[in-house]
């Protein structure tokens, strides 16, 4: 939904109103029986009161990829700074801390643990409180579970378990309000640097919230290229490249010594 937020965005001064039909049944089929409350307070929170946008329940709506979206309308997948629409002031009860989501997705078990491994020194000298956001543990869904799955159990039994803050929830079945997630996404905001590994809703969702993210993907969409291509901030980077998101992370702890 994000990035077709960014897309409509970009189409804005073709056409006066757009009709947003939510993917329930899409969220049912990862999620099993899922409160549905959720995805329409998350779309509310994203489309808001923009009177380019209206929310509809149909079924009969196309179902189309930001691919599909791009070649279709003639449209870009760009960066959009989300911040203003999810972030809230709150208390953060750490000055300097480095936040680490466990969910992973496009991105191999076997290759999140050979970065992963050259992570841990880092963070590791750093000497800093690591506070892990997200679910122990991901319920049965139709996507591989070798392309989807939780970091948890290698970040807690990791060099790093003196350092961590654990914040994670059971699975987000046992957790579904856009309050809580709201809350977590504003501490996440405080961090010198916000770690993610592949592609998932949330972390796009952290890129497009927080001051500082390192990320680390290696799937094959095009699209997304060209997303992550368009962020300009420097404090962004999300990055095929294991030595530049490794130097990310470097730098954001360097600086946050200043």
């Amino acid at each position: 939904m994000i990035f077709l937020f960014s897309e409509l965005e970009n189409m804005k001064d073709r056409y006066d109103r757009f009709l947003v039909c939510p993917p329930y049944e899409m969220v049912r089929s990862f999620r099993g029986d899922t409160d549905i409350n959720f995805p329409k307070l998350f779309l509310q929170t994203l489309f808001g009161s923009d009177t380019h946008y209206s929310i509809i329940e149909t079924s009969s709506c196309s179902n189309l990829s930001p691919d599909d979206i791009e070649s279709s309308y003639r449209t870009t997948t760009t960066f959009i700074d989300l911040s203003s629409k999810f972030i809230k002031e709150i208390q953060i009860p750490f000055d300097r801390f480095v936040a680490i989501n466990t969910k992973v997705r496009y991105i191999t078990k076997q290759e999140f643990r050979n970065c992963f491994t050259r992570l841990v020194p880092v963070l590791k000298g750093s000497n800093l409180p690591i506070v892990i956001f997200g679910e122990r543990t991901i319920p049965p869904n139709p996507e591989s579970s070798e392309l989807m799955f939780s970091i948890y159990d290698d970040i807690i039994t990791s060099d790093l378990s003196s350092q961590i803050h654990d914040l994670t929830k059971p699975t987000l079945l046992d957790c579904i309000d856009i309050e809580v997630l709201k809350n977590d996404l504003s501490i996440m905001y405080g961090a010198i640097s916000n770690i993610t590994f592949g592609v998932s809703g949330i972390a796009t969702l952290i890129t497009a919230t927080a001051k500082n993210v390192s990320g680390y993907r290696n799937d094959g969409f095009l699209f997304l290229d060209r997303y992550y291509a368009s962020i300009t901030d420097n404090r962004k980077v999300v990055t095929k490249n294991i030595d530049q998101f490794l130097k990310h992370i470097e730098n954001c702890i360097k600086e946050s010594n200043v």
